[in-house]
């Protein structure tokens, strides 16, 4: 039996066990063509075959990768299987690999050139010649096993590679790649099945903006009406995980934008749009829409298929309503004299709208009072008194600070108003 020593020291990838050897074996039957992944309760054996060309001595050298004929990579029987081997035989897992007539026993054994312990091989030859390569690992529990099957997915009967949005609660957090798991995320809708990730040599994730523009891209593209309007509801939700993913406009497909526009107004209705500007949000609400804040990572795409404040006023400012001038404050005493002891020194504007339920807003410095009022003073009163608490403090409608000065400016009001009518 011939003996080929690695020059990988045997504490190489400490923090590497038994998981993560069966992982890398695995991932390499899966580059290969994976054939069948097994495991034997009684002999406690876990063999794992692929269909790959095999592989003969040069792979035991770092960096080697086998390629097909057509010069397409089938298999990387480098670093994975090796590593991987190390991993399982410091753990005390015996590996026997089987390939091209040869079994390949990974050990620790004490070096002499290196003096030190480094990964060996004991090569042997067997008689038979099947194809593809065979892994078996030894004493492997039940329990553990259990654990392969959760973490790997094509072990699953349902396993589809295609499906990348894994809905069932025991995915829930959990992150493949390529069908393996890498990662796990707190506070998240579901489990995800991505092939993009980048991932470092230990699998873990190194880049959150790579995980959120995976999760991005496949939540884009599809077209399940519950995952879409689940996703949408949580974009208000910072703590919900997905509410900070990133898309991009060409993500999703253009069939699918009635869905997307469908799910949105199933979750927050035809009037909802997407906020891009803090400071419109009050003259939007004027015109009876509504602006949902989300994060600025599909900000944009939805603002395209849904609608923004910014597009909605700018549509309201050339189509829906029109500046009628200034109030002559002569016709209305007392109005006028609220405007004064309010001590407003903004200018203020008729408008008319088409819109039946908007009677004011401010906007560029100017308060707009809708000129259906003209014949209400006290109508007028209430939505100068509005207006005045916009303008003065920029407080947004039903906060706590916009009641208070709310009462605050309406008690100034009510005071005037009686003076006035006393001495009339």
């Amino acid at each position: 039996m011939q003996v080929v020593e690695i020059s990988v020291k045997s504490d190489y990838l400490p923090k590497w066990g038994f998981w993560e050897g069966v992982r890398e074996i695995v991932q390499n039957a899966i580059d290969a063509g994976i054939k069948k992944v097994s495991y034997n309760p009684k002999t406690r054996i876990l063999t794992v075959e692929d269909k790959g060309p095999g592989f003969d001595n040069e792979a035991l050298l770092i960096g080697y990768t086998t390629k097909a004929d057509d010069n397409k990579t089938i298999g990387q029987f480098g670093e994975g299987l090796k590593f991987g081997s190390l991993a399982l035989v410091r753990s005390g897992y015996p590996v026997f690999i089987s390939t091209r007539g040869k079994v390949f026993i990974p050990i620790i054994a004490k070096s002499k050139f290196f003096n030190s312990n480094v990964l060996a091989y004991q090569v042997k030859k067997d008689g038979q010649r099947p194809k593809g390569t065979k892994v078996e690992i030894k004493n492997v529990t039940a329990k553990q096993w259990q654990m392969i099957k959760n973490k790997i997915l094509l072990l699953n009967k349902n396993y589809d590679p295609l499906k990348k949005i894994l809905t069932e609660h025991k995915y829930k957090g959990k992150i493949y790649c390529k069908g393996i798991f890498v990662h796990e995320i707190k506070h998240s809708l579901w489990g995800y099945n991505l092939s993009g990730l980048e991932i470092n040599r230990d699998r873990n994730i190194i880049n959150d903006y790579s995980l959120k523009r995976e999760i991005g891209r496949a939540i884009a593209k599809s077209e399940d009406m519950d995952i879409l309007t689940s996703f949408i509801r949580i974009l208000q939700n910072p703590n919900i995980f997905e509410s900070s993913v990133y898309m991009s406009s060409w993500d999703i497909p253009t069939e699918n934008v009635r869905i997307w526009k469908e799910a949105w107004n199933l979750v927050w209705g035809e009037n909802a749009v997407v906020e891009t500007d803090p400071a419109l949000k009050n003259e939007v609400e004027y015109f009876r829409y509504k602006t949902i804040r989300i994060h600025y990572g599909c900000r944009d795409v939805l603002a395209d298929i849904v609608g923004s404040d910014a597009a909605i006023i700018e549509k309201i400012r050339t189509s829906q309503w029109t500046d009628k001038g200034p109030v002559e404050m002569s016709r209305y005493r007392l109005f006028k004299k609220v405007y004064d002891a309010l001590e407003i020194t903004l200018p203020v504007h008729w408008f008319k709208s088409k819109l039946k339920d908007a009677t004011a807003m401010y906007q560029n410095g100017v308060i707009y009072i809708e000129r259906k009022l003209s014949l209400d003073e006290i109508g007028m009163i209430g939505a100068l008194v509005h207006e005045a608490v916009h303008a003065k403090y920029h407080f947004p409608d039903n906060t706590p600070e916009f009641n208070e000065a709310y009462g605050y400016m309406w008690k100034k009001v009510l005071k005037t108003i009686i003076t006035t009518k006393r001495r009339d």
